[in-house]
């Protein structure tokens, strides 16, 4: 069985804008990843300048859009989780729902409030340096380049201790 990986709109910019290698992402296809991103996400993603090129992948099916959340469910996870954005609210709303089909998944969620409220709900969450731990573990890269990759996010302003690139 595929695993899910249900990526949040900042997952998406530091692989496709500001680490320019969105080829490491999709390299999880390799080893049995699937990359949704749920409609928000998709929605969150149109002002990024790498848009087009996140939209060919989706096209193209290397991504899939997971089908729209009944706005019944989002208003009850917004009026729950009033300091989330769309986008995050529906990663957590499809973890709730491969969780409970017993699929194997895990939400990519970097903001500290929204891994919060996932793990309220005992969702699996891996963050951007998740992946890039991942991708290390899969040898897809080394140590040394999980690092650099890790601080050169640092510098753009993503925000986590850089000794979580060590």
């Amino acid at each position: 069985m595929a695993w899910k990986v249900i990526l949040d709109t900042t997952a998406l910019i530091a692989f496709y804008t500001e680490l320019q290698r969105p080829d490491l992402l999709k390299s999880l296809r390799d080893f049995g990843y699937e990359l949704t991103i749920p409609r928000a996400v998709y929605e969150e993603l149109k002002p990024d300048r790498n848009f087009k090129k996140i939209d060919c992948d989706v096209k193209g099916g290397v991504i899939s859009i997971l089908d729209e959340v009944p706005e019944s469910e989002l208003m009850r996870l917004r009026f729950r989780f009033p300091s989330l954005h769309d986008g995050e609210l529906e990663v957590i709303w499809w973890g709730q729902k491969f969780h409970s089909e017993g699929e194997n998944y895990f939400c990519v969620l970097d903001d500290k409030t929204a891994r919060k409220s996932a793990s309220r709900f005992g969702l699996r969450i891996k963050g951007t340096i998740g992946i890039l731990n991942l991708l290390n573990e899969l040898e897809v890269i080394t140590k040394e380049q999980k690092r650099e990759l890790c601080l050169s996010l640092v510098k753009a302003g993503f925000r986590f201790p850089s000794e979580w690139c060590y």
